[in-house]
């Protein structure tokens, strides 16, 4: 589960409703480029069967409707259907228009989401989770059927192209999920095409903003490393050290470790706030670190650890243009600001 990091720092995850389900419909009936949608049923089977990453086959008679996000890649995946959850996490970051934009002022909110009574009162169809396996989602079965999305931290983007497709194939909506996929391959075939023939070589390294007097790291086996290393576009210097669970791809290290594997760039994922910014770091360590003395450290609300193919497309996108500024990659702005339903803004 995510923690206040930013709550974006490391993992997670309700009960108002969207405007309209005043008259029973979760739906914003749009699709992901913002124009009308067909309808959530069009060119549907029902019933249909999908076994989750827990390995639970779950039937549904009729498209479902009514999706509580317990983790924040339900709200991004959503939002390439066109719709919205009846149910998420009180978090201002989900006003990005990578999750759910205008659209989270119209959705009811909760701080906690372990207490299986308020989130009954939301009356979801479906409570959306993801691997591994936790006792406090597990406790949500009294309020609504859970669904088990696979957390993916050591997968390549495959498993995301998975569960935006499970998602699709309960909701009807499978049109606007080959239309998300699509886009994602757009972006990065641009990027492929633009890189540099070195790029490969480049070696990066991921650190967390909520404590700038650690060094709190994500290791090379999280998805955005999975990402740019299975198509040739960096290298993540950052191994998990032995006894780390692939799962846990988050931990602290020495200073002195960061100076040891002396990676050409340095991302520091922060909240947009000083307080989590890479200027705070006054250890007598990091003003050796090559990459800071040449100015490749940066703060972005990238999140290179998970959760959507939208939220690794603003990843790869931020990469391309700090990583490589000869190949002339646009900046891809503020992540409140970035719409991946756009397209992205360096595609093919």
């Amino acid at each position: 589960m995510r923690t206040p990091l930013l709550r974006r720092g490391m993992w997670a995850a309700v009960a108002a409703t969207v405007v309209a389900l005043a008259s029973g419909c979760s739906g914003l009936d749009r699709d992901p480029a913002g124009t009308p949608a067909a309808s959530a049923s069009a060119g549907a089977a029902f019933p249909v069967t999908v076994t989750d990453a827990a390995g639970t086959a779950h039937t549904f008679a009729k498209p479902v409707e009514r999706i509580a996000c317990y983790w924040f890649g339900c709200n991004a995946m959503l939002a390439d259907l066109g719709l919205l959850p009846v149910l998420t996490w009180k978090d201002e970051s989900l006003r990005s228009k990578v999750f759910l934009g205008d659209g989270y002022s119209q959705v009811r909110t909760v701080e906690n989401f372990k207490n299986p009574e308020e989130v009954a009162q939301a009356e979801p169809e479906l409570i959306i989770g993801r691997t591994p396996t936790s006792d406090d989602f597990d406790a949500l079965k009294t309020a609504g059927t859970t669904f088990y999305m696979d957390g993916g931290f050591d997968k390549g983007i495959a498993v995301y192209e998975q569960n935006l497709r499970w998602l699709a194939a309960m909701t009807g909506r499978t049109a606007q999920a080959e239309q998300a996929i699509e886009r994602f391959r757009g972006v990065l075939d641009k990027v492929k095409a633009k890189a540099p023939a070195d790029a490969k070589e480049t070696t990066f390294a991921v650190l967390s903003g909520y404590d700038t007097a650690k060094y709190a790291v994500f290791f090379d086996n999280v998805i955005f490393c999975q990402l740019i290393e299975a198509n040739g576009l960096g290298d993540c210097v950052l191994s998990a050290p032995p006894g780390v669970k692939v799962e846990d791809a988050y931990g602290e290290i020495s200073a002195e470790y960061l100076l040891k594997t002396n990676p050409d760039f340095i991302a520091n994922q922060y909240d947009g706030t000083p307080a989590t910014s890479i200027s705070q770091r006054k250890d007598a360590v990091w003003p050796k670190i090559p990459a800071v003395q040449q100015g490749h450290a940066f703060d972005t609300e990238a999140q290179f650890y998970c959760c959507s193919l939208r939220e690794l497309q603003y990843s790869l996108e931020t990469y391309a243009h700090k990583v490589f500024p000869a190949a002339g990659f646009v900046d891809p702005g503020r992540m409140r600001e970035y719409d991946p339903a756009a397209g992205g803004v360096n595609r093919g």
